[in-house]
């Protein structure tokens, strides 16, 4: 599996765990740049087709809990028989090593735990999911000490059937008595193993074990769990009643909600008493709830004592549901949810610029400077991510530019892709070819005029031309030869007059040959010829000339009459259909463009190939980013997106390996997908827009910013009315 990219996104780096259904792998996900974990089920669970469908509905299911003390899952899908869900990395340690490695929890850390374990579970209870799957392995706890859930995926709602053919899910330690018998569950089944997970925090053990899983199954059905005895201490009267309560073996005994659980947690380390049973949602007395509110204050001083935030936020909160008029809490809230949007941008920042995502890196930092210039070392990172963005750029700039002169060179632009090569050789004299490359359009570039002439003709033409050029150089050294044998050589006029007319025709031969009017230089040639035969190298200018107009099969020694054409054929005949094509890009003219070069690749298909694919794809682009670019909000909007689409495909099959038309189609792809949305997906919306911002923020006129805006303001609106999603909602904020 190691090296395979799952859906074409989540490439697998390696294996990193394995259970009764799937394995867990890290990976990486390759469109956004981060690290998720992967849980891939074994073969057999796919030939299933009721199974698959069960799992999918809940995963998606799985998918609407945000909770932060829930391990989110992304995305779920399947690729090539494989059925896979991706899930949030969490770095960290599980409940299970956690306690092998330390040993028993102090009974107050264990309520805390519990309670972060009661939050996960209320945040389900509300969205109507049941775990089923309780234990420490499935409990990471970070390096802040904050608590996440993970394995939502396999959870299900209670209407749902069973996913497994034994009858239950989890394992036989923490599995409930009604679990265990295949009874419908609730979440008071995961109250129970949340209570199995608390009495080994306390004890370092679970309360039944046997040699197989059934023995161990019918102990949670008909047995009482055993004492705990702890050597060096006593665990507190409130909490054996709040294990009691929450082993019961009947559901309806025990605690019914996650909340009435938290409610108990609290009011034990306030120093009050836990009911044995009854209503879990009596009102507390005024005494006791002053109690209460001062110790959930107390857990939330020292959680800030510790920086843990998200932790403060949720205890302060809690605080001012019994005491909403209570200013000093609201004061010591509002600076903890500041400070959990400070650390999750901080957080953010860092990892994107770990993953030299320099543009998301810089707008976490800006809007972390603007909060707390002094917050750690944002300034560092952020002039980090700067010089980072600025390198990137560099090399983007340059790779962008050595094609560019590439397609010159290959168009035979000598002059163009010398001026680029060595704009490139000066940005990084060691980049790919360029050196080479340079020497060569400028060796090119400065070819005698007979060279350039043969440079504009057809290369069958110019084979020809250079086959008869050498056999008139033989011919001419011959003929040399010969009168230097005999001495008869041809003796001027002398005459100074004759000299100077001569040398003035010339020059204007010549000066007609470089300006492409070969009829006129063959008139004046014939002038020379007339008075002088041998005047410098008139004759094999001629001849040269002739064999391009008029090339024959074989070589005639004798000289001819020479018998001037009456038409003279263009030497380019689409010389003037390319450059008007490459004014119209330069004017940015993109239809004309486009019009003129398909005008010549349907007359030549085969002419300057290179040059002609690269203005195409410079009026592709320029032609979709206009469009873009004075695009207007409602059903326009997205015709004009799907236009500007067309033009960038049209663009990226003529140029496959120009790397800003592939952004542009994946860009406009995204960006219609979010138009097609519906405001309340947000969700979905916020993870497809804010890349395409970060690359550029007036992207479609500035109207993917403020579709993004809306994006935060709405989810921030719907997490505001959760008590236990406010932090998160003042971080969308």
């Amino acid at each position: 599996m190691v090296g395979t990219v799952l859906g074409n996104r989540y490439r697998i780096l390696r294996e990193v765990g394995a259970g009764g259904m799937a394995k867990v792998y890290l990976a990486e996900d390759i469109t956004e740049n981060e690290l998720v974990a992967v849980k891939v089920l074994y073969p057999q669970f796919s030939q299933d087709i009721s199974f698959i469908q069960r799992f999918n509905r809940e995963a998606k299911l799985a998918s609407t809990l945000t909770d932060p003390h829930i391990v989110r899952v992304l995305d779920y899908g399947a690729d090539r028989d494989l059925q896979y869900l991706v899930m949030e990395y969490v770095e960290g340690r599980d409940l299970h090593a956690k306690l092998k490695e330390k040993g028993i929890f102090e009974w107050r850390y264990a309520l805390e735990t519990l309670d972060q374990l009661a939050t996960a579970l209320e945040h389900a209870h509300l969205h109507g999911v049941v775990h089923r799957d309780i234990k420490p392995q499935n409990l990471m706890l970070n390096d802040d000490g904050l608590l996440k859930v993970l394995d939502f995926g396999i959870a299900r709602i209670p209407t749902l059937p069973s996913l497994t053919q034994s009858g239950f899910i989890g394992s036989p330690y923490y599995a409930s008595p009604e679990q265990a018998m295949g009874e419908e569950v609730d979440i008071r089944s995961d109250i129970y193993s949340a209570g199995i997970v608390l009495y080994e925090l306390l004890s370092g053990n679970t309360p039944f074990d046997a040699k197989s899983p059934w023995s161990i199954i019918s102990q949670h059905i008909t047995s009482e769990p055993p004492p705990i005895e702890l050597p060096n201490g006593e665990i507190p009267e409130e909490v054996r009643k709040l294990i009691s309560r929450m082993l019961a073996k009947r559901p309806e005994e025990r605690f019914q909600t996650p909340g009435a659980v938290r409610q108990a947690i609290a009011a034990i380390l306030a120093g009050q008493s836990v009911s044995d049973g009854g209503q879990d949602t009596k009102p507390l007395p005024q005494p006791d709830k002053n109690a209460l509110i001062e110790s959930l204050n107390q857990r939330a001083a020292k959680a800030i004592e510790a920086q843990e935030w998200v932790r403060a936020v949720d205890l302060l909160s809690q605080a001012i549901k019994l005491d909403p008029a209570n200013q000093m809490l609201a004061e010591k809230l509002a600076v903890a949810e500041k400070q959990v949007r400070l650390d999750s941008l901080y957080k953010s920042g860092y990892r994107a610029l770990d993953a030299g995502r320099w543009e998301e890196a810089i707008n976490h930092f800006n809007i972390l400077l603007e909060l707390d210039p002094a917050y750690k070392d944002t300034a560092a990172l952020a002039a980090s991510a700067h010089q980072g963005l600025k390198l990137e750029d560099a090399q983007q700039f340059t790779a962008t530019r050595y094609r560019e002169g590439l397609a010159y060179f290959e168009a035979e632009r000598w002059k163009e892709a010398a001026a680029i090569f060595a704009e490139v050789a000066q940005l990084n004299p060691t980049y790919d070819r360029v050196a080479q490359l340079l020497m060569e359009a400028n060796r090119r570039g400065n070819l005698s005029w007979s060279g350039k002439l043969l440079q504009r003709i057809r290369p069958e033409v110019a084979k020809d031309l250079w086959r008869w050029g050498l056999v008139t150089a033989g011919i001419i050294a011959i003929i040399f030869l010969t009168f230097l044998a005999f001495g008869t050589n041809n003796q001027a006029s002398g005459d100074d007059d004759v000299k100077q007319r001569l040398k003035l025709l010339y020059e204007e031969a010549q000066q007609s040959i470089q300006a492409g009017n070969t009829t006129e230089a063959l008139v004046k040639l014939e002038h020379i010829l007339d008075e002088d035969p041998d005047y410098a190298d008139v004759a094999v200018l001629r001849r040269e000339i002739l064999a391009i107009l008029t090339p024959t099969p074989t070589p005639t020694v004798t000289p001819q009459p020479a018998v001037l054409p009456t038409a003279t054929p263009e030497i380019d005949p689409y010389v003037d259909l390319i450059d008007d094509a490459q004014e119209a890009v330069d004017l940015s003219l993109w239809a004309e463009a486009i019009s003129l070069l398909t005008e010549l690749r349907e007359t030549d298909a085969n002419y300057q190939t290179a040059r002609v694919s690269s203005l195409f794809c410079d009026a592709y682009i320029g032609k979709g980013l206009e469009k873009l670019a004075t695009v207007q909000p409602g059903n326009e909007e997205k015709e004009a997106v799907r236009l500007a689409l067309a033009d960038f495909e049209a663009g990226a099959a003529e140029c496959p390996r120009r790397v800003d038309l592939s952004d542009q189609v994946k860009r406009a792809t995204a960006y219609l997908n979010a138009l097609n949305s519906s405001r309340n997906e947000y969700e979905s919306l916020i993870p497809v827009l804010t890349p395409i911002v970060a690359a550029d923020p007036s992207y479609a006129n500035g109207h993917a910013k403020a579709l993004l805006y809306q994006a935060y303001l709405d989810r921030a609106k719907a997490r505001k009315e959760a008590p236990d999603q406010i932090a998160a909602a003042l971080g969308d904020y």
